[in-house]
Protein backbone atom coordinates (compact mmCIF):
# COMPACT_ATOMS: atom_id res chain seq x y z
CA UNK A 1 0.00 0.00 0.00
CA UNK A 2 1.52 3.37 -0.97
CA UNK A 3 2.93 5.30 1.95
CA UNK A 4 1.26 8.40 0.46
CA UNK A 5 -1.96 7.21 2.09
CA UNK A 6 -1.03 7.05 5.81
CA UNK A 7 -4.64 6.63 6.96
CA UNK A 8 -5.04 3.40 4.98
CA UNK A 9 -1.62 2.17 6.09
CA UNK A 10 -2.51 2.84 9.73
CA UNK A 11 -5.79 0.94 9.31
CA UNK A 12 -3.92 -2.10 8.03
CA UNK A 13 -1.35 -1.86 10.82
CA UNK A 14 -3.86 -1.58 13.67
CA UNK A 15 -6.07 -4.33 12.22
CA UNK A 16 -3.01 -6.61 12.16
CA UNK A 17 -2.11 -5.60 15.72
CA UNK A 18 -5.65 -6.34 16.90
CA UNK A 19 -5.66 -9.79 15.29
CA UNK A 20 -2.13 -10.84 16.22
CA UNK A 21 -2.46 -9.71 19.84
CA UNK A 22 -5.51 -11.94 20.32
CA UNK A 23 -3.65 -14.92 18.83
CA UNK A 24 -0.61 -14.20 20.99
CA UNK A 25 -2.79 -14.00 24.12
CA UNK A 26 -4.10 -17.49 23.38
CA UNK A 27 -0.60 -18.83 22.73
CA UNK A 28 1.02 -17.41 25.86
CA UNK A 29 -1.89 -18.61 28.03
CA UNK A 30 -1.67 -22.13 26.61
CA UNK A 31 2.11 -22.22 26.97
CA UNK A 32 1.91 -21.38 30.67
CA UNK A 33 -0.90 -23.78 31.52
CA UNK A 34 0.57 -26.64 29.48
CA UNK A 35 3.88 -26.14 31.29
CA UNK A 36 2.04 -26.12 34.63
CA UNK A 37 0.32 -29.42 33.82
CA UNK A 38 3.69 -31.07 33.12
CA UNK A 39 5.12 -30.30 36.55
CA UNK A 40 5.14 -33.04 39.22
CA UNK A 41 2.30 -33.12 41.71
CA UNK A 42 4.69 -32.01 44.46
CA UNK A 43 5.39 -28.77 42.56
CA UNK A 44 2.32 -26.63 42.09
CA UNK A 45 2.84 -23.49 40.02
CA UNK A 46 0.00 -21.35 38.70
CA UNK A 47 -0.32 -21.58 34.92
CA UNK A 48 -0.79 -17.81 34.55
CA UNK A 49 2.45 -17.22 36.46
CA UNK A 50 4.27 -19.49 34.01
CA UNK A 51 2.66 -17.53 31.16
CA UNK A 52 4.35 -14.39 32.51
CA UNK A 53 7.66 -16.24 32.80
CA UNK A 54 7.35 -17.49 29.23
CA UNK A 55 6.50 -13.98 28.01
CA UNK A 56 9.65 -12.68 29.71
CA UNK A 57 11.82 -15.30 28.01
CA UNK A 58 10.19 -14.49 24.67
CA UNK A 59 10.83 -10.77 25.18
CA UNK A 60 14.52 -11.38 25.84
CA UNK A 61 14.84 -13.67 22.82
CA UNK A 62 13.14 -11.47 20.23
CA UNK A 63 14.68 -8.20 21.46
CA UNK A 64 18.27 -9.48 21.54
CA UNK A 65 18.53 -11.71 18.46
CA UNK A 66 18.80 -10.79 14.79
CA UNK A 67 16.13 -11.79 12.31
CA UNK A 68 18.44 -14.46 10.91
CA UNK A 69 18.91 -16.06 14.35
CA UNK A 70 15.19 -15.90 15.02
CA UNK A 71 14.64 -17.64 11.69
CA UNK A 72 16.95 -20.44 12.83
CA UNK A 73 14.92 -20.82 16.02
CA UNK A 74 11.67 -21.03 14.06
CA UNK A 75 13.26 -23.60 11.74
CA UNK A 76 14.10 -25.79 14.75
CA UNK A 77 10.54 -25.43 16.01
CA UNK A 78 9.15 -26.39 12.62
CA UNK A 79 11.34 -29.50 12.55
CA UNK A 80 10.11 -30.37 16.05
CA UNK A 81 6.53 -29.85 14.91
CA UNK A 82 6.98 -32.20 11.95
CA UNK A 83 8.79 -34.80 14.08
CA UNK A 84 6.14 -34.93 16.81
CA UNK A 85 3.29 -34.83 14.32
CA UNK A 86 4.84 -37.67 12.33
CA UNK A 87 5.19 -39.65 15.55
CA UNK A 88 1.45 -39.30 16.04
CA UNK A 89 0.31 -39.59 12.43
CA UNK A 90 2.35 -42.40 10.87
CA UNK A 91 1.58 -45.11 13.47
CA UNK A 92 -2.03 -43.94 13.45
CA UNK A 93 -2.33 -44.21 9.68
CA UNK A 94 -0.91 -47.74 9.82
CA UNK A 95 -3.71 -48.68 12.23
CA UNK A 96 -6.43 -47.47 9.85
CA UNK A 97 -7.48 -50.66 8.09
CA UNK A 98 -9.68 -49.17 5.38
CA UNK A 99 -8.91 -45.59 4.40
CA UNK A 100 -11.43 -45.63 1.56
CA UNK A 101 -14.29 -46.38 3.94
CA UNK A 102 -13.33 -43.39 6.08
CA UNK A 103 -13.57 -41.12 3.05
CA UNK A 104 -16.79 -42.58 1.65
CA UNK A 105 -18.79 -43.44 4.77
CA UNK A 106 -21.71 -41.21 5.69
CA UNK A 107 -21.07 -39.27 8.91
CA UNK A 108 -23.71 -39.38 11.67
CA UNK A 109 -26.33 -36.68 11.23
CA UNK A 110 -26.88 -34.11 13.97
CA UNK A 111 -30.17 -32.37 14.76
CA UNK A 112 -30.51 -29.16 12.77
CA UNK A 113 -30.39 -26.96 15.86
CA UNK A 114 -27.16 -28.58 17.08
CA UNK A 115 -25.61 -28.42 13.62
CA UNK A 116 -26.44 -24.73 13.24
CA UNK A 117 -25.10 -23.71 16.64
CA UNK A 118 -22.01 -25.86 16.14
CA UNK A 119 -21.24 -24.20 12.81
CA UNK A 120 -21.64 -20.74 14.31
CA UNK A 121 -19.20 -21.58 17.13
CA UNK A 122 -16.75 -23.29 14.79
CA UNK A 123 -16.62 -20.71 11.98
CA UNK A 124 -14.55 -18.01 13.78
CA UNK A 125 -11.98 -20.59 14.87
CA UNK A 126 -11.71 -21.99 11.33
CA UNK A 127 -11.37 -18.50 9.87
CA UNK A 128 -8.60 -17.72 12.35
CA UNK A 129 -6.57 -20.47 10.66
CA UNK A 130 -5.64 -17.72 8.19
CA UNK A 131 -3.25 -16.60 10.90
CA UNK A 132 -0.35 -17.92 8.79
CA UNK A 133 -0.56 -14.57 6.99
CA UNK A 134 0.58 -12.80 10.16
CA UNK A 135 4.21 -13.42 9.36
CA UNK A 136 4.05 -12.57 5.62
CA UNK A 137 5.71 -9.11 5.98
CA UNK A 138 8.58 -10.57 8.02
CA UNK A 139 9.05 -13.46 5.56
CA UNK A 140 9.08 -10.99 2.67
CA UNK A 141 11.73 -8.92 4.41
CA UNK A 142 13.86 -11.94 5.31
CA UNK A 143 13.74 -13.26 1.71
CA UNK A 144 15.08 -9.93 0.46
CA UNK A 145 11.76 -9.03 -1.22
CA UNK A 146 12.31 -11.73 -3.86
CA UNK A 147 8.86 -12.33 -5.38
CA UNK A 148 9.62 -15.89 -6.53
CA UNK A 149 10.99 -16.99 -3.16
CA UNK A 150 8.09 -15.41 -1.28
CA UNK A 151 5.55 -17.08 -3.59
CA UNK A 152 7.16 -20.51 -3.12
CA UNK A 153 7.36 -20.07 0.66
CA UNK A 154 3.73 -19.02 0.98
CA UNK A 155 2.44 -21.70 -1.40
CA UNK A 156 4.23 -24.55 0.37
CA UNK A 157 3.50 -23.07 3.78
CA UNK A 158 -0.21 -22.93 2.98
CA UNK A 159 -0.44 -26.38 1.37
CA UNK A 160 1.37 -28.38 4.04
CA UNK A 161 -1.00 -27.60 6.96
CA UNK A 162 -3.97 -28.52 4.77
CA UNK A 163 -2.47 -31.91 3.89
CA UNK A 164 -1.49 -32.50 7.53
CA UNK A 165 -5.01 -31.72 8.71
CA UNK A 166 -6.59 -34.02 6.10
CA UNK A 167 -4.29 -36.88 7.07
CA UNK A 168 -4.98 -36.27 10.76
CA UNK A 169 -8.73 -36.29 10.16
CA UNK A 170 -8.55 -39.63 8.34
CA UNK A 171 -6.43 -41.10 11.13
CA UNK A 172 -8.77 -40.00 13.91
CA UNK A 173 -12.01 -40.95 12.13
CA UNK A 174 -10.47 -44.27 11.12
CA UNK A 175 -9.72 -45.16 14.74
CA UNK A 176 -5.95 -45.11 14.30
CA UNK A 177 -5.26 -42.95 17.37
CA UNK A 178 -5.48 -44.50 20.83
CA UNK A 179 -6.04 -41.49 23.06
CA UNK A 180 -5.59 -43.57 26.22
CA UNK A 181 -2.00 -44.45 25.32
CA UNK A 182 0.63 -42.68 27.42
CA UNK A 183 2.97 -42.48 24.41
CA UNK A 184 0.28 -40.72 22.36
CA UNK A 185 -0.43 -38.35 25.25
CA UNK A 186 3.26 -37.48 25.59
CA UNK A 187 3.72 -36.85 21.88
CA UNK A 188 0.58 -34.77 21.73
CA UNK A 189 1.81 -32.61 24.63
CA UNK A 190 5.15 -32.09 22.88
CA UNK A 191 3.35 -31.25 19.65
CA UNK A 192 1.16 -28.73 21.47
CA UNK A 193 4.14 -27.03 23.12
CA UNK A 194 6.09 -26.77 19.87
CA UNK A 195 3.04 -25.44 18.03
CA UNK A 196 2.24 -22.81 20.65
CA UNK A 197 5.88 -21.74 20.90
CA UNK A 198 6.23 -21.37 17.14
CA UNK A 199 2.97 -19.46 16.85
CA UNK A 200 3.79 -17.09 19.71
CA UNK A 201 7.24 -16.41 18.26
CA UNK A 202 5.77 -15.68 14.82
CA UNK A 203 3.08 -13.34 16.15
CA UNK A 204 5.61 -11.56 18.38
CA UNK A 205 7.88 -10.90 15.40
CA UNK A 206 4.95 -9.66 13.35
CA UNK A 207 3.73 -7.37 16.14
CA UNK A 208 7.23 -6.07 16.80
CA UNK A 209 7.54 -5.23 13.11
CA UNK A 210 4.48 -2.99 13.41
CA UNK A 211 5.50 -1.44 16.73
CA UNK A 212 9.01 -0.75 15.44
CA UNK A 213 7.45 1.62 12.90
CA UNK A 214 4.85 3.09 15.25
CA UNK A 215 7.28 3.77 18.10
CA UNK A 216 9.92 4.94 15.64
CA UNK A 217 7.50 7.56 14.35
CA UNK A 218 6.91 8.71 17.93
CA UNK A 219 10.65 8.91 18.58
CA UNK A 220 10.57 6.11 21.17
CA UNK A 221 12.86 3.82 19.16
CA UNK A 222 15.56 4.49 16.60
CA UNK A 223 13.58 3.26 13.61
CA UNK A 224 15.67 2.71 10.50
CA UNK A 225 13.05 4.45 8.41
CA UNK A 226 10.11 6.51 9.55
CA UNK A 227 7.71 4.67 7.25
CA UNK A 228 9.21 1.21 7.10
CA UNK A 229 12.23 -1.07 7.18
CA UNK A 230 14.82 -0.78 4.44
CA UNK A 231 16.23 -3.74 2.55
CA UNK A 232 19.70 -2.99 3.87
CA UNK A 233 18.47 -3.59 7.44
CA UNK A 234 16.44 -6.73 6.73
CA UNK A 235 18.57 -8.76 9.16
CA UNK A 236 18.47 -6.27 12.03
CA UNK A 237 16.62 -7.25 15.17
CA UNK A 238 13.83 -5.57 17.11
CA UNK A 239 14.18 -3.00 19.87
CA UNK A 240 13.10 -3.81 23.41
CA UNK A 241 10.16 -1.33 23.47
CA UNK A 242 8.77 -2.68 20.19
CA UNK A 243 8.81 -6.21 21.64
CA UNK A 244 7.71 -5.45 25.21
CA UNK A 245 4.70 -3.32 24.20
CA UNK A 246 2.76 -5.99 22.25
CA UNK A 247 3.74 -8.77 24.66
CA UNK A 248 2.44 -6.69 27.56
CA UNK A 249 -0.83 -6.11 25.69
CA UNK A 250 -1.15 -9.84 25.03
CA UNK A 251 -0.63 -10.70 28.69
CA UNK A 252 -3.36 -8.27 29.74
CA UNK A 253 -5.79 -9.84 27.25
CA UNK A 254 -4.82 -13.35 28.41
CA UNK A 255 -5.56 -12.33 31.99
CA UNK A 256 -8.93 -10.82 31.04
CA UNK A 257 -10.00 -13.95 29.11
CA UNK A 258 -8.39 -16.45 31.50
CA UNK A 259 -11.78 -18.02 32.29
CA UNK A 260 -12.25 -19.02 28.62
CA UNK A 261 -9.16 -18.31 26.55
CA UNK A 262 -10.71 -19.72 23.36
CA UNK A 263 -12.82 -16.55 23.23
CA UNK A 264 -9.73 -14.73 21.95
CA UNK A 265 -9.59 -17.09 18.94
CA UNK A 266 -13.31 -16.58 18.38
CA UNK A 267 -12.98 -12.79 18.39
CA UNK A 268 -9.95 -12.92 16.11
CA UNK A 269 -11.80 -15.13 13.65
CA UNK A 270 -15.10 -13.25 13.84
CA UNK A 271 -13.71 -9.72 13.52
CA UNK A 272 -9.94 -9.66 12.93
CA UNK A 273 -9.73 -12.06 9.99
CA UNK A 274 -12.68 -10.65 7.96
CA UNK A 275 -11.33 -7.12 8.37
CA UNK A 276 -7.67 -7.93 7.77
CA UNK A 277 -8.04 -10.54 5.02
CA UNK A 278 -11.42 -9.57 3.56
CA UNK A 279 -12.47 -5.93 3.84
CA UNK A 280 -9.04 -4.28 3.70
CA UNK A 281 -7.70 -6.13 0.58
CA UNK A 282 -10.91 -5.29 -1.33
CA UNK A 283 -10.62 -1.66 -0.24
CA UNK A 284 -6.96 -1.56 -1.34
CA UNK A 285 -7.86 -2.87 -4.81
CA UNK A 286 -10.63 -0.29 -5.20
CA UNK A 287 -8.27 2.51 -4.14
CA UNK A 288 -5.65 1.36 -6.64
CA UNK A 289 -8.21 1.20 -9.45
CA UNK A 290 -9.44 4.71 -8.65
CA UNK A 291 -5.86 5.99 -8.62
CA UNK A 292 -5.16 4.39 -12.01
CA UNK A 293 -8.32 5.90 -13.49
CA UNK A 294 -7.30 9.36 -12.29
Amino acid sequence: LPISNPAAANTVAWAAIFYNTLIFAFDVFKAGHTGSSLLPDEISVNGMFLSYVYAGVLTCLVSTQSLKNLSRVTSVLVMGLFATFAGLLLPGLSNVYDTASVLTSTPPLLPNEELGSGLLRMTPVVVSALGFQNIVPTITRFLDYDRQKVTIALTIGTLLPLLMYMAWTITVLGGGIDASSSAVGGLFTCFSLVTVTGSSLGTTMSLSEEFEIILGGLGVTSSKEKNGISKENKDSGFSLPSVAAPIGMGLIIAQVFSSDITETIGIAGAFGSPILYGFIPVLMVLMQQQRQQR
